[in-house]
């Protein structure tokens, strides 16, 4: 009886009515803001190719020091109250660069932006997987994964379509969207409450570790997929605009259709389970994504663009929940695993921007997407290895 009166009740997936709406409102408020803030760095101030890559690298930048310094104090919060604090800062710094626009300031807001978001997923990633193993587990980081991927479908190509009219407007949606996120999670203790979303894997110190020694290759997976999101997402809309000619709304056009594909691929990893603790599979996203980003370095075409990170969108769903799922799998500390998790499609993104916007400026994209290639054929060596050597098992 002691302990059913120290621990929670058993894990459900209940928490998912706040978890999913607030990941879904999040990701279109980043992707507003991504697409939205770049477009107004290049076409209104002017910045070149390799200045826009690095302002893309300064998102991951900024979110990944938020990660690391951030990491204790969320820790002590209750997850809605981080990721309250983190989207109403957010909107609050979006607010200030819109009352006297700078390129100066939109750098600043962009870095405070990035900082205040490492505040809300590690702690909602760390909510959503607490109590949880094997089929629930992996039925819960998909319905997180299909959420927040269903924002990014919405919002490459809404905010595209802002852009084409006023190119602060995607700017303020996000600060709006922000802004209202923070109102739901704070509302929605009114009528959820779940014991595990303020139990920060306090038992964590006394648990066994049984992890699984598949989240090494499955880490560099997300390392790499991100790699190749941080062409797509900050170097490849320069290229679309300067070389193809596309407008706004359809670069995000076409980034939205990779987040359907994202999506759909999320779904279906939710569904079928076949896929989990088998090491031959751990490095197949990154094997079927290598001829993609191969074939896209020799892409002449819109469409052939668009059905190239179509394919990589589908890919990377499956290298994320790898990462998600391998990590947090058999793991006492949760909230750690996570912050490991976002801290290495962090440094990947990071890399695949500023690497990609130097190598645009002084060569092509055919050798952007060629050093790519070489970036993830080293990486699947490096995964086959890790593979080889692991066990498919949790607790090894």
């Amino acid at each position: 009886m002691q302990t059913e009166s120290t621990s929670p009740p058993p894990a459900d997936l209940r928490r998912m009515a706040v978890i999913m709406p607030a990941s879904f409102l999040a990701a279109i408020a980043i992707g507003f803001l991504q697409l939205g803030l770049l477009f107004v760095v290049k076409e209104v101030y002017l910045v070149p190719p390799a200045a826009v890559g690095w302002f893309g690298a300064l998102w991951s930048a900024a979110y990944l020091a938020g990660v690391f310094l951030l990491m204790k104090p969320a820790k002590r919060l209750p997850a809605r109250v981080a990721v309250a604090l983190a989207t109403g800062g957010a909107a609050l710094a979006l607010a200030g660069f819109l009352i006297r626009p700078s390129l100066a300031l939109a750098y600043v807001a962009y870095a405070i932006v990035a900082f205040a978001i490492a505040l809300h997923w590690p702690p909602l990633m760390g909510w959503l997987s607490r109590g949880l193993e094997g089929e629930k587990l992996g039925k819960a980081a998909g319905l997180f994964s299909v959420s927040w991927t269903s924002g990014g479908i919405v919002s490459p190509w809404l905010g595209g379509l802002l852009s084409e009219h006023d190119k602060f407007l995607p700017v303020l949606a996000a600060a709006f969207v922000f802004a209202l996120e923070a109102l739901f999670v704070l509302s929605s203790r009114v009528w959820l409450r779940d014991p595990w979303e303020a139990r920060p894997d306090a038992r964590a110190a006394q648990s066994s570790d049984r992890s699984t020694s598949l989240r090494f290759p499955a880490w560099i997976g997300v390392v790499l997929v991100y790699a190749a999101l941080g062409v797509a997402f900050t170097i490849f809309p320069v290229y679309a605009r300067d070389e193809l000619g596309l407008a706004e709304g359809a670069v995000g056009f076409t980034l939205t259709l990779r987040a359907v594909l994202t999506g759909a691929g999320f779904a279906l990893l939710g569904r079928w389970h076949g896929w989990q603790f088998k090491r031959a599979l751990v490095a197949a996203p990154i094997a079927l994504m290598l001829p993609v980003i191969v074939a896209l370095a020799f892409a002449k075409l819109p469409w052939h663009f668009a059905l190239g990170f179509s394919l990589v969108g589908l890919l990377m769903a499956w290298a994320y929940n790898n990462s998600i799922f391998y990590g947090a799998s058999g793991a006492p500390d949760r909230d750690k695993r996570m912050n490991v998790h976002e801290a290495l499609l962090t440094t990947g993104q990071f890399a695949g921007a500023a690497a990609g916007g130097l190598v645009y400026q002084a060569a092509s994209m055919k050798a952007v997407f060629l050093a790519l290639a070489l970036l993830l054929a080293a990486g699947l060596a490096a995964q086959a290895l890790l593979s080889a050597r692991g066990s498919g098992s949790p607790g090894a």
